[in-house]
């Protein structure tokens, strides 16, 4: 089964700790409002390929770690497990970012293995209302799940919000609300 992907970023440094290649999944079904990929939302139009491939992108690059994000990249957990397992494979860390609960991600067994293949996760669904400007958080109600020790979970709490602009692909990510913006 293939993966919808809209990219993959090298040496961000506003999606976790470290220098981060990210993945941008493709499709979001939870919609929330105030989402700041909303352009993920659609279901098709990005790029589909086999998450082997995908692996392979993501390894391609020297980096710190590995954060995965959408969209909603769960609702494709199948080729996300198999792009998680070749992760796993190298000691450097993953952070996963769900619209999925806590709660959600405990009630199937696929998720729940997703979510043991990863070092954190953000998860819940992102409320406009309880938007807030620190840690990996986007708003208030979004817990930290620190999976595995590899990240003090006060530093996923406390890091920065930026946003960081890269030039080629024209790519701004990061957390709005901090009050710098990087310029790699």
């Amino acid at each position: 089964m293939n993966l919808r992907y809209r990219g993959i970023l090298y040496g961000s440094q506003a999606n976790g700790p470290g220098s981060r290649t990210v993945l941008f999944t493709q499709g979001c079904w939870f919609r929330c409002p105030g989402c700041q990929n909303s352009e993920l939302w659609p279901l098709t139009g990005g790029t589909l390929a086999l998450p082997e491939t995908v692996g392979s992108l993501l390894l391609e690059q020297s980096c710190d770690g590995w954060t995965i994000t959408g969209g909603e990249p769960l609702i494709q957990v199948e080729p996300l497990l198999t792009i998680l397992e070749i992760l796993r494979s190298e000691d450097r860390g993953v952070i996963l970012f769900t619209g999925y609960t806590k709660e959600e991600l405990g009630a199937s067994l696929e998720l729940a293995k997703a979510v043991s293949l990863c070092d954190a996760v953000v998860a819940g669904r992102f409320q406009q209302r309880e938007a807030c400007h620190v840690g990996l958080r986007g708003s208030s109600n979004q817990e930290i799940l620190c999976i595995t020790d590899r990240y003090e979970p006060e530093v996923l709490e406390s890091f920065p919000h930026f946003i960081e602009i890269h030039a080629n692909p024209p790519v701004i990510t990061g957390f709005p609300g901090g009050d710098d913006v990087s310029i790699p």
